[in-house]
């Protein structure tokens, strides 16, 4: 064992004195290096720092381009471009505002269509169609209270287009509120008026139902401009005690007296409107200056006899008129 020792030691000398006469490449690097770090260590003061300064400028120079690199700045709108913008925005939402508002419309007039619809299908369920009478320009209306409310037209007349628009108590003001529907929607080429009793039994003045008679006719002329008004002498009454027929509760507060004062204030009415003015008083009066009796039931209104005789005057009347107006042309 102690011989093995002393032989390894011998060899270590030897090598060792090998080393000293042999240079190897890994002792020449490392004489090398060591002779680096000694030429480092030996750099001036000036060098050295030209040389931190370039290090750092270095430094400087690559932090810069990191950041451009990490962080790009985004380029700013001009406000051109911003407005240009916003009002495309803008655009764009009202179009789309516009558009659905047509489409709720066509939806909700689509709806009405079909409830009216239904509406009318159900009316037609319930109520059955009733049958319209339409007048085409009738030849001549009759106008007024009760007198010519019980004027069968029909039978005193041949011309079966004459109609009866008279309503039983009615006074002239009543008149005047049913113009539209007894007058103007019928267009008619006559209009022959009776009023004015009822007024007199109601103790209206003269002077208002001579005004009333005469709103009456110059709304007629307004409305239908070619409409011909006829205007009747309110006829007498008759207040013979001794005669059976005669009902004085009926024939009440008239008197004769008032009502040819009332058919002067009528004749000059016509004369300012231009209608016409039918005088049938002294048609029906007897030598008392009362209303016949063969022409009354009761001493107010008329019977067939007066009827018949009211026909004839106004006949002549209507025959009188067409020769003047054919006489003008």
């Amino acid at each position: 064992m102690a011989g093995k020792k002393q032989d390894m030691s011998k060899k270590a000398k030897q090598q060792d004195i090998a080393d000293i006469f042999t240079t190897s490449p890994n002792k020449d690097a490392k004489k090398k290096k060591k002779s680096n770090k000694k030429s480092l260590n030996k750099e001036t003061p000036k060098e050295k720092k030209k040389k931190e300064e370039k290090k750092e400028k270095d430094n400087k120079e690559t932090t810069k381009k990191v950041v451009e690199e990490v962080v790009v700045p985004e380029k700013e709108e001009t406000l051109k471009e911003k407005i240009d913008k916003a009002l495309i925005t803008d655009n764009i939402t009202t179009k789309q505002l516009r558009i659905g508002i047509v489409i709720i419309l066509v939806m909700i007039i689509f709806a009405l269509i079909l409830i009216n619809s239904r509406i009318h299908r159900i009316e037609q369920m319930i109520k059955p169609t009733e049958p319209v009478t339409y007048y085409v320009n009738p030849k001549t209306i009759f106008f007024g209270d009760s007198i010519t409310s019980r004027y069968d037209l029909n039978k005193f007349f041949e011309n079966s287009s004459y109609i009866n628009k008279g309503i039983g108590g009615e006074k002239t003001a009543d008149l005047l509120e049913r113009m539209k529907e007894s007058i103007y929607d019928y267009n008619p080429q006559r209009v022959v008026l009776l009023i004015g009793t009822n007024d007199l039994s109601a103790n209206i003045p003269l002077d208002e139902i001579a005004s009333n008679i005469s709103l009456i006719i110059k709304k007629i002329q307004k409305n239908n401009s070619q409409t011909e008004v006829f205007v009747e002498s309110v006829l007498p009454v008759s207040k013979e005690e001794n005669a059976d027929k005669v009902d004085l509760d009926a024939v009440g507060r008239r008197n004769n007296d008032d009502i040819k004062k009332l058919n002067e204030m009528i004749r000059l009415v016509c004369e300012k409107t231009g209608a016409t003015y039918i005088d049938a008083y002294d048609e029906f009066t007897d030598k008392n200056d009362n209303l016949k009796l063969e022409y009354t039931v009761e001493g107010l209104h008329l019977n067939d006899a007066g009827y018949q005789k009211q026909t004839e005057v106004i006949n002549q009347a209507f025959k009188e008129a067409d020769e003047q107006k054919n006489s003008r042309n």
